[in-house]
């Protein structure tokens, strides 16, 4: 396992490195895992393939791993993209919109696309940002902002903001609070 830690990094390529033992009893080595999250607070999330929804908990050495859920919803993802927000993990799929997992309750809210105004452009679904008020969702069709917890979207499109493209894949908030938008066609 790779950290860089930027408090006692000389240079972007000080990397400090751990061995863990992984616990493989509990997995039978055909599972990927899709994406890894790490919140602010230093927990370790992670969506692995045909299993679920779990956190890793380094302990004395060694890693557990906790399972958040193992409901078919979440093991039958093949591709997405992770973020932790406020107590909730949002799981941004490529084919069936979001799914986000409450922690305090155990409850999957899911949010599809609809052609409706202020909803989910599109369930195709490539990063998520949040930025402390807002969750930037790059999706294939615009770029959709949510300041609700995903109940309504703001859409920004080629068309009506000015994208490169509509297919947005990555979003980034610079020092100087500029917000950048990466597209196929470049950046907005």
């Amino acid at each position: 396992v790779g950290v860089y830690n930027p408090e006692s990094a000389r240079n972007e390529y000080n990397w400090d490195f751990l061995e863990l033992p992984l616990p493989t009893p509990r997995f039978s080595g055909n599972e990927d895992i899709i994406d890894i999250n790490v919140s602010n607070e230093g927990r370790i999330f992670a969506l692995i393939s045909n299993r679920g929804l779990f956190e890793f908990i380094l302990r004395d050495g060694y890693i557990d791993i906790v399972t958040i859920s193992d409901s078919p919803m979440y093991r039958s993802v093949e591709r997405a993209t992770l973020e932790y927000i406020e107590q909730e993990i949002w799981v941004g799929t490529r084919n069936r919109g979001l799914l986000i997992f409450e922690l305090t309750t155990g409850y999957t809210r899911e949010v599809i696309a609809d052609p409706e105004y202020l909803k989910l452009p599109s369930n195709v679904i490539y990063s998520l940002f949040h930025d402390g008020l807002t969750t930037w969702v790059a999706t294939a069709e615009g770029l959709a902002a949510t300041m609700d917890g995903g109940r309504s979207f703001s859409i920004y499109t080629s068309l009506n903001h000015g994208l490169e493209d509509d297919a947005v894949y990555s979003i980034y908030k610079s020092r100087d609070e500029t917000h950048w938008i990466g597209t196929v066609n470049g950046l907005s």
